[in-house]
């Protein structure tokens, strides 16, 4: 019962990471396991981005979804 209370967090980040998931495979398992972290940073700083805009009262059309936030991400380290 407690654990079904707080295991929302964790299906929600899990989802969220699914969905733009990169599917390729890995020979070295560090490979994995770094890009793991590298979608659980990406997706915990958009929901913290979404959170400020929801606090400063911007518009959810306004608003970056996930896939447009990953690519403002990519087009920034590609500069």
């Amino acid at each position: 019962m407690i654990y079904n209370k707080f295991m929302g967090g964790v299906d929600l980040m899990d989802s969220l990471i699914a969905f733009y998931r990169l599917n390729i495979r890995y020979k070295k398992w560090y490979h994995r396991i770094f890009f793991h972290f590298l979608d659980n940073a990406v997706v915990i700083s958009w929901l913290l981005c979404r959170k400020d805009c929801e606090l400063s009262k911007v518009s959810q059309k306004d608003q970056l979804n996930l896939l447009q936030f990953k690519a403002e991400i990519s087009a920034c380290l590609f500069h």
